[in-house]
């Protein structure tokens, strides 16, 4: 569902009616790095935003992450057994 979100959030901003400027998109970037936000940014592009930030946390926390500690432990058991 929310790799579905993204991707229509993204397409609305590109094919639809609202132009999203580049330019303003950049500014906020850039303050987000200098730790001074500016909100200034169309809703679509907060709302794409969203749930691009939500679907990175929930492959971060998701049962994806146990697949790569499988093995990483079974490297560790294998170093350490005698």
């Amino acid at each position: 569902f929310l790799l579905v979100a993204v991707i229509t959030t993204g397409d609305l901003m590109r094919f639809g009616a609202g132009h999203v400027d580049l330019g303003a998109t950049r500014a906020w970037a850039a303050s987000l790095l200098t730790l001074s936000p500016i909100v200034a940014l169309p809703e679509a592009v907060l709302l794409h935003l969203f749930c691009a930030e939500l679907l990175v946390l929930y492959v971060a926390f998701s049962k994806l992450m146990h697949f790569g500690g499988f093995f990483l432990t079974f490297s560790l058991v294998k170093r350490t057994a005698p």
